[in-house]
């Protein structure tokens, strides 16, 4: 009984704390953690506790510090620092027992020093890849438990045995339960952006072997959405390819790919045009077209290959869809050539334009030339620039105002066709929103309300006189559902049936010569659009959506 007593009293507890963006959004740090120290469970035991930036950081802190652990673990991100921090200062100040430690992307050489002396309630700091510093630590924990330090005490830390490291999956931690999953096929980044903390960490790759029994595994446990962490998945282009080869072999899956569109070859392209449709969803990182902006930060790219590449992924979207990034506040960059690149990819007309605002991450080569590009930006998570030499204040905020304007009218599916199609017929039609949003004194808020959008843009296009424009604008308006009465633009005819040439783009061909259906014909100047109305298939949205092109 004395042993069992003694050995009881060896035992440390470990409660990992992770805060995400939603709640359907998980993380691989705890599996790959627990699974890094896994000959340790005889001395830890593990427990977690999983929460979103938005839920109560007091009721959260109440629950950690009555728990007790001997050790509190957490990750930190720019998207979470701030809750984060709330929460374990409030820990710390219910139970000053309690060894607090963290690590993640905020946690870099240049910062973990900092971070001890502007939180007091941190007493430990990891610096790089925690599967390298969390057993040592461990092992060591009852001589460091009341010490403060930076871990490693020099550098950062590499996990050297990564590449042959268990799978996540096979972890107990490992969430099966949520929409998506991450995986990581590589580590590091070949590119030497100088805005980002994977800068200059030469990449590590497993074995395509590994990744297909790994791809197994979760497809066995019902995974259908992967989300890769590979930061440039197709550099290499042949791995890059040999992968898609291998995803198209898990069709019940769906794969997000982060993508440099300048490194997309013959035979990747060829690849690409035979992927099954659904089974990719790609993010291609743009950032800037200006070769100037992107010398200076560090991501030197042929602006013109960029474009044809991505106007060639653009172009199989009945495949997959793809998203693009611009970043505005980057070195060198201006209001001018901010709009440019946005013009372009409207053009382009990528399924989503994501325009943020660039954050000057501790540790990073940006940080230290910020004052070369004259750059002031936030000194608290997230960080983000207020001002750069080339781009003023103003500047920035008209940037900001981009961004949710392309959010609210270009990202949305209802309108994203109209907005293509008004950047066709005027290429400045974001500036012509966002004059027209000043003009009237309007606060953003109030185009929130998808129809109020339509009735904005309605009256946009008449002072603009793009009259196709108009024409989809009707369209989509009958495609999201609203009545048929409250048309903004356009004049729309009864019909009594669909003309057997027309081509059916959505719903069902059986709503067709129903006795109960109804049929609408809009008309444009090269197409003719036929809705169908029946609420046996549907109570308020067309059940049926033709087109008829005209004739030359």
């Amino acid at each position: 009984m004395k042993m069992e007593n003694e050995k009881r009293e060896e035992m440390f507890s470990l409660l990992f704390l992770t805060v995400n963006s939603s709640y359907s959004h998980s993380s691989l740090v705890l599996p790959l953690l627990h699974s890094a120290a896994k000959d340790l469970d005889h001395v830890w035991k593990w427990d977690a506790m999983e929460k979103v930036v938005d839920e109560d950081p007091m009721l959260t802190a109440s629950v950690i510090a009555e728990r007790s652990p001997d050790l509190l673990c957490t990750t930190l991100y720019l998207f979470n620092h701030n809750i984060v921090m709330d929460i374990l200062q409030r820990v710390h100040v219910l139970n000053p027992c309690i060894h607090i430690a963290a690590g993640g992307p905020q946690c870099t050489e240049e910062n973990g020093e900092l971070l001890l002396k502007k939180y007091p309630f941190l007493s430990t700091v990891f610096v790089g890849e925690g599967e390298e510093i969390l057993p040592g630590f461990l092992r060591e924990f009852s001589a460091k438990r009341n010490r403060r330090s930076v871990l490693p005490e020099n550098g950062r830390g590499i996990y050297k045995d990564w590449v042959s490291s268990p799978y996540p999956c096979n972890d107990p931690f490992f969430r099966f339960d949520k929409p998506f999953v991450q995986l990581e096929t590589s580590r590091g980044c070949p590119m030497n952006c100088s805005y980002c903390t994977s800068s200059g960490i030469p990449p590590r790759y497993r074995e395509l072997s590994q990744v297909k029994e790994e791809l197994s595994l979760l497809e066995k446990k019902g995974v259908r959405e992967i989300r890769l962490l590979d930061r440039t998945f197709n550099l290499p282009q042949k791995r890059g390819r040999e992968l898609l080869e291998l995803f198209a072999a898990f069709p019940s899956m769906r794969f997000h790919l982060e993508f440099h569109p300048e490194f997309t070859g013959e035979e990747l392209r060829e690849t690409l045009k035979k992927m099954p449709e659904g089974l990719l969803h790609i993010e291609a990182g743009i950032q800037s077209f200006d070769e100037k902006v992107q010398n200076a930060a560090g991501r030197k790219s042929d602006p013109v290959k960029v474009k044809e590449n991505l106007a060639f992924l653009v172009s199989l979207k009945d495949r997959f869809e793809v998203h693009t990034d611009l970043i505005a506040g980057l070195p060198e960059q201006t209001e001018q050539s901010l709009l440019e690149d946005i013009m372009i990819l409207m053009q382009i007309a990528p399924a989503e334009i994501q325009l943020e605002t660039l954050k000057i991450l501790p540790g990073t080569r940006m940080e230290r030339e910020k004052e070369k590009y004259g750059i002031i930006h936030s000194p608290f998570p997230p960080y983000d620039v207020m001002k750069t030499a080339s781009m003023d204040t103003a500047g920035i905020l008209q940037m900001r105002l981009y961004s949710r304007l392309l959010d609210l009218f270009y990202n949305h599916k209802i309108l994203h066709e109209v907005m293509v199609k008004a950047a066709e017929e005027n290429r400045e039609i974001l500036v012509k929103i966002a004059e027209k949003i000043k003009k009237e004194k309007r606060e953003i808020n109030t185009l929130l309300d998808l129809k109020k959008r339509f009735f904005f843009l309605a009256s946009l296009l008449e002072e603009e006189k793009l009259p196709e424009t108009g024409f989809l604008l009707a369209c989509a308006w009958l495609d999201a559902g609203f009545p048929v009465s409250g048309l903004p633009v356009e004049q729309i005819q009864i019909v009594q049936n669909i003309p057997d040439e027309a081509e059916l783009i959505r719903g069902t061909e059986e709503c067709k010569n129903r006795r109960e259906t109804k049929y609408y014909l809009l008309s444009g100047r090269k197409e003719e659009r036929f809705f169908a109305y029946n609420r046996a298939f549907s109570m308020n949205l067309p059940c049926g959506i033709w087109r008829k092109y005209r004739k030359r």
